[in-house]
């Protein structure tokens, strides 16, 4: 008899646990989807600018070790700089809307230290601050190497990102 009673209340415990699943129909589907905010893939390209009163390299110099736990090696920033750069670039990306026709100018001065960090990083042309502070991240986690010559030494990136038309 008490394993009868047990068995009523679960069941009177588990009636309103039960609901009828029904599949969701076209136009109910459409109105989730829309309040979904638009994610779409944009292509785009960068316009790069690098100054400095050092020799910077040339963009397809050979890569040398660019830990800070390793000598930076003369006219190694530019290659070590590329091989760093692809999520800074693809963080730059964000900043394009779609109404944007023309190129986005930003600007980034910073100061390689002789411990191999990029420091005093002042960024131009960026309004968004969620982006600003992934660009300032991912700049800080650069290395290019460390060096006992020479001294800190300023450096300026300008990048122009430009959306690729269907035509380019």
């Amino acid at each position: 008899m008490m394993d009868y009673i047990r068995l009523l209340a679960l069941m009177c415990l588990t009636l309103p646990a039960h609901s009828e699943m029904t599949s969701m129909l076209d136009d109910d589907m459409d109105g989730f989807l829309s309040n979904i905010p638009e994610l779409q893939s944009k292509p785009y390209v960068h316009q790069v600018s690098l100054r400095a009163n050092f020799d910077l390299g040339s963009q397809h110099g050979r890569l040398s070790s660019c830990q800070n736990n390793k000598p930076r090696k003369e006219k190694s920033f530019y290659p070590c700089w590329n091989h760093q750069a692809q999520p800074f670039f693809d963080q730059l990306g964000f900043l394009l809307r779609k109404e944007d026709s023309g190129a986005v100018p930003t600007e980034f001065r910073f100061v390689l230290s002789k411990s191999g960090r990029l420091k005093d990083i002042q960024i131009y042309g960026v309004s968004d601050t969620p982006t600003k502070n992934k660009l300032l991240q991912l700049l800080k986690q650069m290395e290019f190497g460390y060096t006992y010559r020479g001294q800190d030494e300023p450096v300026i990136l300008s990048v122009d990102t430009k959306m690729v038309s269907a035509g380019q």
